[in-house]
């Protein structure tokens, strides 16, 4: 049975958005497939799997059921060896990183086109959060082709009500784990932010626009101002 992809909606745990990891486009696909059941233990069977199947991909991501299977199986090979760091404040009042992996077993079942992937522990709290969470349409970052665009996406998108986001470099950076790939602002804003702004402006609801934050002359921060697209703005208001 074909999805309606219009339907499909993304639940992000805000502390997943704020954690620091890396991820490829696939990887970072499956996640976005899973993380639209986030949260409803009714997707999930009794121990706790969430199946990721070949042809909802291939039709999610608009590639074949050939693609889709090859691609699945090399992304949660990576994904088996990959780790997050949770950023949490404790109860002192301090900062604390958790590093802890993503997932801790898989699944493939080749004749009926399923991979299973089970959780680690330590993570499953934030994948099963149902309470401070960002949600947001699916089809908003399918046409995204930057991983960093979709995750800034998930920030700016939280914003939207308030109009505006401020973010410092280095909380990007960070979050991002861009290391010392663009330590320079020039490199940053060329190869993420400007490519950024351009894909949400294109392919979702919001329109940003951008501008920069200094200290004397050195950019230390980037401001979005957020807007909802006009046609958006009815629909949404029909919604309600």
């Amino acid at each position: 049975m074909a999805l309606d992809i219009s339907t499909m909606e993304v639940t992000q745990s805000r502390t997943l958005a704020d954690a620091k990891y890396t991820l490829s486009k696939d990887e970072q696909q499956i996640l976005l497939l899973i993380s639209q059941r986030s949260g409803d233990p009714d997707t999930q069977n009794n121990e706790g799997w969430y199946e990721v199947k070949v042809s909802d991909y291939a039709q999610v991501y608009k590639i074949s059921k050939h693609e889709a299977s090859r691609d699945i199986r090399e992304a949660i090979s990576k994904l088996y060896e990959r780790s997050i760091v949770i950023v949490r404040t404790t109860p002192e009042g301090d900062e604390e990183e958790i590093k802890i992996r993503w997932i801790s077993r898989v699944s493939r079942r080749p004749k009926y086109g399923k991979y299973g992937i089970y959780f680690t522990e330590e993570l499953k709290p934030y994948i099963h959060q149902l309470h401070n969470t960002i949600k947001y349409p699916l089809v908003d970052v399918i046409d995204m082709r930057k991983t960093e665009s979709r995750r800034i996406y998930e920030w700016v998108y939280d914003a939207r009500e308030t109009g505006e986001l401020y973010l410092e470099l280095e909380y990007i950076r960070s979050r991002l784990e861009l290391g010392g790939t663009y330590s320079q602002y020039g490199d940053l804003k060329r190869r993420i932010l400007n490519p950024t702004v351009k894909s949400i402006n294109d392919v979702s609801p919001l329109t940003i626009k951008m501008s920069e934050v200094k200290e004397g002359r050195k950019v230390i921060g980037v401001n979005f101002n957020i807007a909802m697209k006009e046609e958006h703005s009815v629909a949404e208001e029909v919604k309600e």
